[in-house]
């Protein structure tokens, strides 16, 4: 297996200078000339080999991706996780057929939520600030599949047939046009 630790503390996005400019013009405003994006990603895999028997193998797989990254869509998190999980069994039955069953699972979560009720304030050269016009969104996918495939080989001939079973649940949501109010 492997564990795998990104991790970017001290990412930050600058802030252009005439967005700058534009702010300071506003009364009490402290604007600030870049926007930290820390970003942390974790990979995981582990895997088992496992002998049954002289013709028979099988091996499990498991793995996940865990990422975030405060500020993607300014002051908010986003949040990916992807879980995925393998299992598959072989036999050779006799010296010319082998069986090969596989099932496969795999979830996939994405989450942008949003962080402010503030009205979004568009100023000249159409720079905004408030809260990201796309948020909140989520995307969510769940998969099942199951796999068998049978293969039978005779001299120069083989023969090869399967069957392939998925099933997929999407989800998640998405707000079109929510800029809120402007002023």
């Amino acid at each position: 297996g492997a564990l795998e630790r990104f991790d970017e503390p001290k990412g930050e996005t600058p802030v252009r200078t005439g967005a700058l400019t534009q702010l300071s013009l506003v009364p009490g405003a402290n604007p600030v000339t870049a926007i930290p994006t820390p970003y942390e990603d974790t990979l995981l895999t582990a895997k088992v080999d496992h002998r049954l028997a002289s013709n028979q193998t099988m091996f499990y797989r498991f793995s996940l991706q865990r990422n975030s990254s405060d500020n993607d869509q300014v002051a908010n998190p986003a949040l990916n996780d992807i879980y995925d999980f393998v299992a598959n069994h072989t036999l050779n039955v006799g010296s010319d057929r082998l069986n090969q069953f596989s099932f496969h699972f795999q979830d996939f979560q994405n989450e942008i939520l949003g962080v402010s009720e503030d009205p979004i304030q568009i100023f000249a050269g159409n720079f905004r600030i408030g809260p990201a016009p796309n948020t909140p969104q989520a995307t969510t996918s769940r998969k099942y599949q199951f796999r068998n495939d049978f293969t039978w080989q005779r001299e120069n001939h083989s023969l090869k047939a399967g069957a392939n079973y998925i099933h997929t649940k999407l989800g998640g949501y998405f707000y079109f046009g929510a800029f809120g109010y402007q002023l």
